[in-house]
Order: C-alpha cells, then structure tokens, then sequence
C-alpha cells in the first residue's frame, strides 16, 4: 500500500471508525462519464474527481467523449493530484456511438468495463493504487466487475432500487411503458438473486446508496457494509439569499428542471397548476425530452399558457441564472434515484417541493422543503397544489426554508463529503491489511 503524509481530517457521524487522521492515498476513480461542463453521470464524476483531488491522488478512468471538456478546465484550473485515463473500445465493435443517443449503450457500458480492469491493472503495475471507487453509473442494474482486481473498491453512490408507485402507473405513457416498467420493478425485486449483483455486492468493501430502497437491495444481496450518500452534494462556497431577488410583477417563480419523460412526473405538476387558478404563479420549466410534445399539448389543452412557460433545454452553464431568478424548485420524479438538480438547486438558495420518496426524500427535509406523501394521484396533485400555494402566499415561509438549505450547505458540501469519504476509505485499508 502507498500512504501519503498525514492530513487532519474532521469528525463526522456516519458509522465509520472515526480518526482524528486521516491519509493521502492513490485511488482509482472509475466514471464512464465525466465532463466539468455536465449535469448527471458526467457532473457526478468531475466532481468526485476534483474534490478528492484536493486530499488523495486520483487517476480518473473514463470515457473520451466529453475529453475536450476536461482538457479544457483543466487548462483553465489545472488541478494537480488528478489525471485522466481515457478508455475507448474499438469503433468497429462498438454497438453504441459517442455524442448520440442511448441505443446499444447497455452493451457498449459493459465492455467498457473489461476495457477498464485492463486499463486500471496497466496503471497499477507502474504505481500501485491503495483502492478503486467506481460512482458511474451508479445504477444496480449495471454492477462493476471490479472484484475482478486483487484491490478494496467501493461501489457507489448508486441507485436503482427504487420502484415506479404502483397505483401511478397510469403516468408511464402506454401500455408498452407500462409493461416495461413493470418487468424492470420485478428485476429490481429479484436483483439480490441476480449472479452479477450478487458479486459485486458481496465483494465490495464498501457500498454507497442514494436512497433506503437501493441500500435495502444491496444488503439483501450480501453486502457487508452500506452507507446512505447522495450521487450529489452541495457545492462549495457561499449560498445566494433568497430574498435578494427583485419581485416587481408580483409573480412567484417555480422552476421545475430534467428531462421531459413520464418517469420525471411532469404531468402531476401541470396537473396541480390547472387546479390553482391563479395568475400570481408561474412554473418555469427547462429541458427537453420525448414527451415534449404531449406536454406543450397538455399545457394547452388546460388553459395554461403564460402560467407554464416551457424553456426548452437550458445549458448547464446558464442554470444558475435560471436559479437565480426563480423563488422555489419542484422536482415530481415517479422514479429517480435521487436528481442531482435538487442539490443544484439547493446550492441556489431555493426551497424544494417535493414528492417524499426515494433519494429525493433524504435530500430534502422538513425544514428546506415541502415534502409531498405519494399514495394516490388525486392526492398528490392535490397536495402540490396546496404546497405551491403555501409557498406563494407566505414570504416568510420561503425566506425560513432558504435560510435553512443555507444552513444545510454548509455542513453538507463537497470538502465534508470528502473528509467523510477519506475516514471511510481509511476503515476499508485497515480491514484490508488484516486480511493480507
């Protein structure tokens, strides 16, 4: 094993044998995605790159698709304890082209992930590593094949345990959705039978998940130590104040962001605007996807035009102005194993109405949200509806639920999450070298 200098580490309350010590070591970051430029998969890996950079020595492993991305930041911000390892397969044999839609990625991801292992042994044979973190995809259903490596990994964050609201299912788009979001709820279910979950989850020395369902799934299929994290954290520096924004019009802004498809629930929140009936709230919503179409219809067919303003895709760079000139977030996910834009959003400044399910209801809580109950559509339409309206009537409300995500930020952004991750790597090398 290699060890660095020692660096004085915080304290934190996550089950790990906490030190007041804690040491540099050289890690292997696995992230098919990685672009500084990127929300989601891409965004998660910068982030986990750039901020462990700060304590350890980090190799990246990634894909090349977004290289020029990172070659540009790091031009720009050159961080020193970090380089890229671009693994490609070769484009005769590849089922899945960069830069295009998702069809034959599934295939193209899980050779890649041989590509990897050879990729990381090569590096290993020059410099040992002390461990292997692979964060994406942080999925379940796509376990990495790192006990294949003689090295301590751990695997995650990940989700994928949760399930589509059954009484909801009517949200899926189709019979054909339907059935398919069915059929993956029953391999989610039989996932601790799955040989390769089964591997990956007996093998990993450590397993982080985004949400209680994922964490319930790995520890069913035999894993030995599960932690909760989110695939995102709040970012570094100071948190805008909320109730700096001009109001002149009066109008109170909700911004809703992410890909328009059924499972993002978009639907219910349209459905909950038709019902307010009040010119005083606007719904903001950025981003694109297959189900545009039905969605500009819906808003038109509920009389929703100027109350609902569709923006289209906004890019990553330019969210935060969006953020800025919005009052709340909502985020109505049916299926998600947590939404990296809550955490965007909340190092906005902006509160978050919520469905209270999933990764999204550890992210927020009572005090930096409204968090909604999911056990009928009436009902939760219904109760967004009364959530969007309480937020618009009560400034006060909004100004305590800001101040309380600023709050949350500051002990919850990325520098505690590394200390916290640091101390966890740590347990892993001592039980580690037990074993040796």
């Amino acid at each position: 094993m290699t060890s660095g200098a020692p660096v004085q580490a915080s304290t934190d309350s996550t089950s790990a044998d906490h030190t007041d010590v804690v040491r540099s070591r050289r890690v292997a970051l696995v992230g098919h995605a990685c672009s500084p430029y990127f929300g989601s998969e891409p965004g998660i890996t910068w982030r986990w790159a750039s901020y462990l950079a700060m304590q350890h020595e980090v190799v990246c492993f990634c894909h090349p698709e977004r290289r020029a991305d990172i070659d540009k930041e790091m031009a720009l911000r050159p961080i020193p304890n970090l380089r890229f390892v671009y693994v490609e397969l070769d484009p005769r044999h590849d089922p899945w082209i960069p830069g295009t839609e998702n069809r034959g990625l599934r295939i193209h991801y899980s050779r890649w992930q041989h590509k990897v292992l050879d990729a990381i042994r090569h590096e290993h044979r020059t410099a040992p590593f002390d461990l292997v973190h692979h964060v994406s995809w942080g999925s379940l259903n796509q376990p990495p094949q790192l006990w294949r490596l003689d090295l301590p990994y751990v695997w995650g964050p990940i989700g994928g345990g949760q399930l589509w609201p059954a009484s909801f299912l009517r949200y899926t788009g189709g019979l054909k959705q339907r059935l398919i979001e069915m059929a993956r709820g029953t391999a989610v279910k039989l996932a601790r039978f799955n040989p390769a979950v089964r591997q990956a989850a007996r093998t990993a020395s450590l397993i982080l998940a985004t949400n209680r369902e994922t964490a319930l799934s790995v520890r069913r299929a035999g894993a030995r130590w599960v932690e909760l994290m989110l695939d995102s954290e709040f970012e570094g520096g100071r948190v805008p104040d909320r109730m700096a924004r001009e109001n002149g019009d009066g109008v109170i802004k909700i911004i809703w962001a992410g890909r328009l498809e059924p499972r993002k629930g978009l639907m219910l929140a349209l459905s909950a605007m038709a019902k307010l009936d009040r010119s005083d709230i606007q719904l903001l919503i950025a981003g694109d996807g297959p189900q545009r179409g039905e969605i500009q219809s819906t808003i038109d067919r509920l009389g929703l035009a100027g109350k609902v303003v569709l923006l289209g895709r906004v890019p990553y760079e330019q969210m935060t102005e969006k953020f800025a000139q919005s009052d709340a977030f909502l985020f109505t996910s049916l299926r998600d194993s947590m939404g990296t834009v809550v955490r965007e959003a909340m190092s906005a400044g902006l509160p978050v109405i919520c469905l209270d399910h999933q990764g999204v209801a550890v992210a927020v809580t009572a005090q930096t949200g409204i968090k909604i109950p999911v056990h009928t559509p009436q009902q939760v339409i219904d109760d967004l509806a009364a959530g969007l309206r309480r937020l618009a009537d009560d400034a006060g409300l909004r100004q305590r639920l800001s101040e309380n995500v600023r709050a949350a930020a500051e002990g919850n952004a990325w520098p505690h999450r590394i200390k916290t991750i640091s101390q966890m790597y740590e347990k892993i090398l001592r039980q580690h070298n037990k074993t040796d």
